[in-house]
């Protein structure tokens, strides 16, 4: 079976962390070699950000994971 090499997110994440430091931590994931983070929507309360995650060979769960303990929720 083919690796999964990169992985773009729809995430939406409460206001913090900011987004910067969300991109440092979802690129210390086991696997990630470089994470890249757009922010997409603003509202009050949350952040709808878009997520493109690369490396060799990617854990989705454990990125999922990364993004749930950091409060946000994938949506696609």
């Amino acid at each position: 079976m083919a690796a999964v090499r990169r992985v773009v997110l729809d995430v939406l994440k409460p206001h913090d962390p900011p987004v910067v430091e969300f991109t440092e931590r979802i690129a210390d994931v086991d696997g990630v070699d470089g994470a890249t983070c757009s922010l997409i929507e603003l509202d009050q309360e949350v952040q709808n950000v878009k997520v493109t995650v690369e490396g060799d060979d990617l854990e989705f769960s454990a990125v999922d994971r990364a993004v749930a303990d950091l409060g946000g929720s994938v949506h696609s």
